[in-house]
């Protein structure tokens, strides 16, 4: 279900399911493109919070990228302890996770790139 929602920046929806809730960031630029915006901002993320749901990303001017659990296979099938043991890298252009050998980029999550679970060779 997906309900109106308002920024500085206009309009967009809130989504939402019956397990988890999710803000899409649709909202529109008036004097700008969209993707323009995106290209020149400096993307670096300065806080992130993993649930049983969501990839969180607070990046450093404020903004907030949120993406599926699911799209980082190992970070789904990671316990809590490993999800939190996380440090940042490249000055917060990117994290990495110790514990699991995974790393996400903000570049990455504002594309929506997911991460595809290697294939099992048939032997």
């Amino acid at each position: 279900m997906m309900f109106p929602a308002k920024n500085k920046s206009g309009f967009g929806f809130i989504k939402t399911s019956l397990h988890c809730s999710t803000i899409v960031l649709n909202f529109k630029q008036q004097k700008h493109d969209v993707n323009t915006m995106t290209n020149n901002i400096e993307t670096r993320i300065k806080q992130m919070i993993v649930t049983e749901c969501a990839i969180d990303a607070y990046l450093v001017d404020g903004r907030m990228i949120s993406v599926p659990l699911v799209w980082s296979w190992r970070l789904s099938d990671a316990t809590p302890e490993q999800r939190n043991n996380w440090e940042l890298i490249g000055d917060g252009q990117g994290v990495h996770w110790p514990d699991i050998d995974e790393d996400l980029s903000a570049k990455g999550m504002l594309h929506g790139i997911p991460a595809r679970r290697p294939q099992r060779a048939v032997v």
